[in-house]
């Protein structure tokens, strides 16, 4: 069996995981991670460069 192996993370740089860690900075995981294939995330929106630099991701 072949293994993927991404070159990009998603979770640093997305918006919704972001917002949804400012409002319940409690739990460590995205609410949305079970939507994640491995590819592709069907609540992913980028961050603008500005945003990931100010919120110390990536």
């Amino acid at each position: 069996m072949k293994k993927k192996i991404y070159s990009e993370q998603l979770c640093p740089k997305c918006k919704v995981g972001m917002d949804s860690y400012i409002l319940d900075n409690k739990s460590p995981f995205c609410p949305y991670l079970h939507l994640h294939t491995g590819d592709s995330c069907a609540k992913f929106v980028k961050m603008n460069e500005s945003e990931v630099n100010s919120n110390g991701r990536v």
